[in-house]
């Protein structure tokens, strides 16, 4: 696998390429704090192009934040924390 991800690859994951932005973000923060990667071979030392290179080969699915939720998805869990996505806000 090149370090190139295609544009092509990702929109094809979902009907909104902020989404996979958004994930890809999320999954940056967590390989930065310690998570391992899901890849095989990483082709990278750069947090956002393996987050990304893991989205095209289908290691991390895209899903809604309200599926997200009922999975207790760690990585959503982090941004939570940091009060960018929903939760309280007080």
């Amino acid at each position: 696998m090149k370090n190139k991800v295609s544009m092509q690859a990702l929109i094809e994951k979902t009907d909104n390429i902020y989404k996979v932005v958004r994930v890809a973000a999320m999954r940056a923060k967590e390989l930065n704090l310690g998570g391992k990667t899901l890849l095989d071979k990483p082709t990278s030392k750069n947090y956002a192009t393996i987050a990304l290179q893991e989205i095209v080969a289908d290691k991390i699915k895209i899903m809604e934040k309200q599926e997200a939720e009922k999975l207790q998805n760690p990585a959503l869990k982090l941004f939570k924390d940091e009060g960018k996505v929903g939760g309280d806000e007080s």
